[in-house]
């Protein structure tokens, strides 16, 4: 027979395993703490990382495109054999991605040169792998890259990345899809 002292002993180790309201609502502040606290960094983190992931893709095109220049007699992948700048990026795109011949033609035989990329990459900060000839630094993120052919050099086509916006003068600029031109 239990006496009245096993009783109550008995029903507070019973209460003690589950956690009061009180307990509750300290525990649920303390984890919305460490939310607010962690939150932000890991956002910062992320652009962090897109940041330096357009930083290597940059490096990379350019590094393509300085190679090709090299090994095509000073020519930039834009260019024809002739100098004149090629309004088809496709060709571009060709010449950066698959072998070529001394003048640049990605078609044919003797294509001894190249490639200088697998495929073109995306821009991280739109995701966008689409390439357009020279016109202003940036539009609004309507291309992954901008391709200056007076420089040769590749640039992000995106806002956030550092440059003045520049209003959108460059009604003729070239643009074209690296994906479909790819597929194609």
């Amino acid at each position: 027979m239990m006496t009245m002292i096993d009783d109550r002993s008995a029903v507070w180790c019973r209460r003690r395993h589950a956690l009061s309201l009180v307990e509750l609502v300290i525990v649920i502040v303390i984890m919305g703490t460490v939310a607010a606290i962690a939150a932000p960094r890991m956002s910062q983190a992320a652009a962090s990382a897109r940041l330096a992931s357009l930083s290597t893709n940059l490096r990379i095109l350019n590094g393509a495109a300085e190679q090709y220049a090299t090994e095509h007699e000073g020519r930039n992948p834009a260019q024809l054999p002739s100098g004149a700048v090629d309004p088809q990026l496709k060709s571009l795109v060709l010449r950066l991605t698959s072998r070529t011949t001394i003048s640049g033609e990605a078609l044919g035989l003797n294509r001894t040169l190249g490639p200088y990329l697998r495929e073109i990459p995306v821009n991280p900060m739109n995701g966008r792998r689409t390439i357009r000839l020279d016109g202003s630094p940036f539009r609004l993120g309507t291309h992954g890259w901008r391709f200056d052919t007076q420089t040769n050099t590749f640039s992000a086509d995106h806002p956030a990345v550092g440059v003045q916006q520049v209003p959108d003068v460059d009604a003729g600029a070239v643009t074209a899809d690296a994906d479909a031109d790819a597929k194609n």
